[in-house]
């Protein structure tokens, strides 16, 4: 179906909505949506309406007195503007870059029947709009989330204190990636504004931004030494700068289409980026010398990760299909190479896209996102547990480091913490 014929159907129902809207953000899009001047009508809006009534739903179902159904889980990819490539979304909003620490609780609600079991909830921490970005600190301590709109939030996992509220008013829309660098002190996001912001963990302080990338910046990784960033973007390019310096040392070109991820190898030698061109690519991190090329994927590469014994990689693609495979395919020393292990999702969305793989500290079991998180063993492909109390798509996940838990954020706007410890002997 056309754009002219979803915009005739859909056009009625989005002015009656924009009417009782009380998202201004949504009201903005609805009168972009129906500009008497087609070309001034934003090429992405269907796709982050449907985001914006379903955050409406959300907060009207909130208001309710009465108990609701369960709603109908939906599948809204962050990764899914890919699709339609160009940069849509809202009109950036004039203001400049804030920062509040407060002695606030997060709204944090501990979950009434936890279990010590496998895949029991801790607690849920509720942010307000889709996570699409999380992760823990170092030390297991804290956790960060990026949002779709435009906030960095970092709290203590424990009991959700010690809120730091960042907030870019002149962002676009969202946070599109957001991670804990490896000595503890800093944390940088990325999103639609094209630029990389780095600040002090503790304070708050902004240290650093960098704005080599000319299109939204979709992910992030550090170095394992801290000292250097590597971000992906819808320019098609990875970008590798100095956080102390800011200064561009790479630039890898390599890409025909978006870059969806990037993992750095735990010895610093080499960045993997995963990419809408159906590829991973492996390249030296210090030079952007072109290594390998895995073409294992026939559709667009969501998601890259390496493994943290630096043995193995796991991709994931809009298919629904997660892959390992080995770096003796490219650095044999000596090592016999192995056939990839292949791994579809399940339950009712094996063909959802795969929005981020994530390795367990051991290196033993990978989890993968698409609607749920499903965790799996990286060696045989046997599903060993899938986590389903989110209420939308899950968007983002990650692995606390000692390899207890698992921070999950889905479209809902929820941060949710669970056991993810795997018995002995189980997978």
């Amino acid at each position: 179906m056309s754009l002219r014929s979803l915009l005739h159907i859909a056009l009625p129902k989005l002015r009656k909505r924009s009417r009782r809207a009380q998202s201004l953000p949504l009201k903005r899009l609805i009168r972009q949506m129906i500009h008497k001047d087609v070309h001034k009508r934003p090429f992405m809006s269907l796709v982050m309406i449907r985001q914006e009534l379903q955050q409406q739903e959300l907060q009207l179902l909130a208001t309710q007195q009465t108990p609701t159904p369960p709603l109908k889980k939906r599948l809204l990819s962050r990764r899914s503007l890919l699709k339609v490539g160009g940069l849509a979304g809202l009109a950036a909003a004039s203001g400049t870059l804030a920062w509040l620490v407060e002695s606030q609780v997060l709204n944090i609600v501990p979950h009434p029947v936890y279990s010590p079991n496998m895949g029991g909830t801790i607690c849920t921490y509720n942010t307000g709009r889709g996570v699409l970005g999380v992760a823990w600190s170092p030390d297991g301590m804290r956790l960060v989330m990026g949002n779709a709109n435009g906030h960095v939030q970092a709290w203590d996992a424990n009991t959700g204190l010690h809120v730091i509220d960042f907030h870019a008013p002149h962002l676009r829309r969202r946070i599109e990636d957001v991670i804990w660098l490896p000595e503890g002190n800093a944390i940088a996001a990325g999103g639609d504004d094209s630029i990389v912001w780095v600040w002090n963990a503790a304070t708050g302080q902004l240290q650093r931004t960098y704005a080599g990338h000319t299109n939204w910046v979709i992910t992030l990784a550090s170095s394992p030494d801290g000292k250097y960033i590597a971000s992906g973007s819808f320019d098609t390019t990875v970008q590798v700068w100095g956080v102390a310096s800011g200064q561009q040392a790479v630039i890898y070109r390599g890409h025909t289409d978006k870059i969806c991820s990037v993992a750095w190898s735990p010895d610093s030698r080499y960045i993997a980026s995963a990419s809408y061109d159906a590829t991973v690519q492996v390249w030296e991190a210090a030079t952007g010398r072109p290594v390998y090329t895995y073409s294992g994927h026939a559709v667009p590469v969501y998601t890259v990760a390496w493994s943290p014994d630096g043995k193995h990689i796991a991709s994931g693609d809009v298919g629904g299909t997660a892959q390992v495979w080995s770096v003796a395919l490219f650095e044999s020393n000596g090592q016999q190479q192995q056939n990839p292990l292949t791994y579809n999702q399940q339950g009712g969305y094996q063909h959802s896209p795969v929005e981020a793989v994530i390795w367990s500290p051991d290196s033993r079991y990978v989890a993968s996102i698409s609607h749920d998180v499903q965790i799996w063993n990286s060696f045989t492909g046997e599903q060993i547990f899938m986590y389903t109390h989110h209420t939308f798509a899950v968007q983002s996940v990650a692995w606390s480091p000692n390899g207890k838990y698992i921070a999950s954020g889905g479209i809902e706007g929820t941060v949710q913490v669970w056991n993810a410890l795997i018995e002995q002997g189980k997978g």
